[in-house]
């Protein structure tokens, strides 16, 4: 073995910070001397693994499907990760998880060396960390690969090596710089996003209306909009942008114009769905958008209700006492311009609810991972109906928060929009 004490790691280089969905992501770049095949090899075989890599294999990495235990080297405790390999790409592209780090390494060949890319999830705190202890390691594979191996250096091990120290200061720099430039980029998100939103709920006779928008910590793309009609018909949309970050708020931009352009349809819900696709459609790559449309008629004591892709609008029934969903979906907006879409017509009379939101209402999960789900939001509404719009969503927001218990610190996993809307003999007389 080469004595070690002469190896010195080069300067921080090639990492760079990348959002992926919701996951900042860690990517780390090192070019090797050694073809695909080999690289591929030293990921993938246990006797490769255990001279460099920061964990030992029970098996090999190198098949799909394949259940292998990996073990932390240097973990003050045993630390056993049971690992399913998702993609096994020989010699490109390998995918499995370590100790709830998603790994995904890429290789592309570069005249006879490698191009060797690494993508990890992992807590921005410890990033720099984790940059300067997988550059340790890609040097000493280099150097294994070579056949003049240095012996691995991982943990504590790696932390007490003097080059580690200058390595995690120069990548802390590098890696704040590109954390400052997200951060900055989902603000502007935010603030495009919330500059959209109506300012204000139009009042309508008989209607107590209230609406709220909860962005997550990192933006996503919900969107509301009314579209008055006249004195006794309104119009709201919800809608839900796939995605996250700048290109979810600048779709939903799209969206408010292109609203504003079905102005002649407001009457009807499919025709405002079907005009809303069609000026979507060809727009945007890799997302769609989700909505429901509700035209509230007064004079009729009805709504005319129609969706696409979205999750159904709730109803409770003051006279019948009961409350239920209301599913009238056609295709999501966006992606298929023949998507054609269908109405229906529900009475809405005094004391009735309708209740319009967004998945993240659903989807909120509690630390146990149990999704709040459908069931809860109806019994909300079953138990919520004698205050007003502002209290009920008030209440309904608490109740989530309560649910996925935010007080400790747990961050909301999606953008929250709801819109309720009370039929009210006192909304007439005010």
């Amino acid at each position: 073995m080469t004595d070690r004490a002469q190896y010195t790691p080069g300067p921080a280089s090639g990492v760079q910070v990348r959002k992926v969905g919701e996951k900042l992501t860690l990517v780390l770049e090192r070019e090797l001397r050694h073809p695909p095949e080999k690289v591929w090899r030293a990921l993938t075989e246990p006797a490769h693994l255990r001279e460099w890599a920061p964990f030992d294999a029970d098996g090999s990495l190198g098949t799909k499907g394949t259940t292998v235990k990996l073990t932390t080297v240097g973990a003050p405790t045993p630390r056993v990760t049971e690992t399913r390999v998702t993609r096994a790409d020989a010699p490109r592209v390998l995918e499995y998880n370590w100790g709830g780090f998603d790994m995904r390494w890429e290789l592309e060949a570069i005249g006879a060396g490698t191009r060797l890319t690494l993508w990890t999830n992992i807590d921005p705190r410890f990033m720099s960390m984790g940059a300067a202890g997988w550059h340790i390691c890609f040097d000493v594979l280099d150097h294994l690969l070579t056949g003049a191996p240095i012996g691995r250096m991982v943990g504590p091990d790696a932390i007490k090596f003097g080059g580690w120290q200058r390595l995690n200061g120069e990548y802390a720099k590098q890696l704040a710089e590109q954390l400052r430039a997200i951060r900055q980029e989902l603000e502007n998100a935010r603030e495009i996003q919330l500059s959209i939103l109506p300012r204000e709920v139009p009042k309508i006779a008989g209607l107590d209306i209230a609406a709220r928008y909860i962005p997550m910590t990192s933006v996503a793309g919900d969107f509301y909009d009314f579209v008055p009609v006249d004195d006794q018909r309104l119009g709201v949309l919800v809608a839900d942008v796939s995605g996250h970050g700048m290109p979810a708020a600048l779709i939903s931009s799209m969206l408010k114009i292109a609203l504003a352009a079905q102005s002649a349809h407001a009457r009807d819900p499919v025709g405002v769905l079907t005009g809303l696709n069609q000026a979507l459609c060809g727009k945007f790559q890799g997302h769609y958008v989700t909505a429901a449309y509700a035209l509230v008629d007064m004079e009729k004591q009805s709504i005319c209700y129609a969706g696409a892709g979205h999750p159904p609008l709730v109803l409770r029934n003051k006279s019948g006492g009961g409350t239920r969903a209301i599913t009238e979906n056609g295709l999501f907006l966006g992606f298929f311009s023949n998507a054609t879409y269908t109405a229906v017509e529900i009475p809405f009379q005094e004391g009735d609810w309708a209740v319009l939101y967004t998945d993240g209402i659903l989807e909120a999960t509690a630390p146990s991972l149990e999704p709040y789900g459908a069931d809860r939001l109806r019994l909300f509404v079953e138990n919520n109906w004698k205050v007003s719009a502002e209290s009920f969503v008030g209440g309904l927001l608490e109740e989530l928060s309560r649910w996925s218990d935010q007080a400790s610190g747990r961050e909301p996993e999606d953008d929250v929009t709801v819109v309720a809307i009370h039929s009210s003999l006192q909304s007439r007389s005010a």
